[in-house]
């Protein structure tokens, strides 16, 4: 095709790649178009859209517009999914795994985000005031360096991208964030006070406000390259 386009006096063609991919199966079986297997994407979205309004309905999520959200759930579900694993490699796709809230999925990433948001807004911050108010210097513990350390590994992740042609080393680190914010959150919630975003110290509020703010930055704009929306709240 590439030697047909040259032919035909395209000048772009010599700069054409060829892209393989692994394939993808549904419920363990290969999805055939002739046999009557295949399912169309539209259906796929409507229903993660579906399944996404009621897993959002279920936690109460206090929203203007739920439905809107529930789109923007539903479709980077799909997405996150697909673009989550190697591009060469075979993987089985399941719609009930990939609409969760838990594990490596596109809407855990999207909930980490707002959840970022919120605390910004609760500490009365827009993201620019957060980040040009952080002293990274009182960042001290493992848990807060474990965020950086995240952080700062995203534009890497995006060399790699591009280098191989494969989307998925952007969405390891989306889920790198996620994890590294999940475990940070969880502590201060929970066995450490210390670690919360909105403690007393201003010094250390207007740091951690910071790599809250550097944070959903990341996420935010990984989620984009990928072709997935990032709602500010859910």
């Amino acid at each position: 095709m590439f030697a047909a386009l040259g032919r035909a006096g395209f000048e772009w063609a010599s700069t054409l790649v060829h892209l393989g991919f692994g394939q993808m199966r549904l419920g363990g079986r290969k999805a055939k178009t002739r046999q009557g297997s295949a399912v169309p994407l539209d259906d796929v979205l409507d229903e993660a859209g579906t399944r996404a309004e009621a897993e959002i309905a279920s936690r109460e999520m206090d929203l203007d517009d739920p439905a809107e959200v529930a789109r923007m759930v539903g479709l980077g579900a799909v997405i996150f999914s697909q673009v989550r694993m190697r591009r060469t490699s075979d993987f089985d796709f399941d719609l009930d795994s990939a609409v969760a809230f838990k594990g490596e999925t596109g809407p855990r990433i999207q909930y980490t985000h707002a959840r970022i948001m919120s605390i910004l807004r609760k500490g009365g911050v827009s993201i620019e005031d957060a980040l040009a108010g952080c002293d990274a210097g009182l960042l001290a513990d493992a848990l807060e360096r474990d965020i950086l350390l995240a952080v700062g590994a995203v534009p890497e992740a995006a060399r790699k991208a591009v280098a191989n042609d494969d989307p998925s080393h952007l969405a390891d680190s989306a889920v790198a964030l996620a994890d590294a914010w999940g475990a940070y959150q969880t502590a201060g919630a929970r066995e450490r006070p210390d670690l919360r975003v909105l403690c007393e110290d201003l010094g250390v509020r207007g740091a951690r406000l910071g790599l809250a703010a550097a944070t959903a930055v990341a996420i935010r704009d990984i989620l984009a390259v990928l072709g997935v929306e990032c709602p500010d709240r859910m």
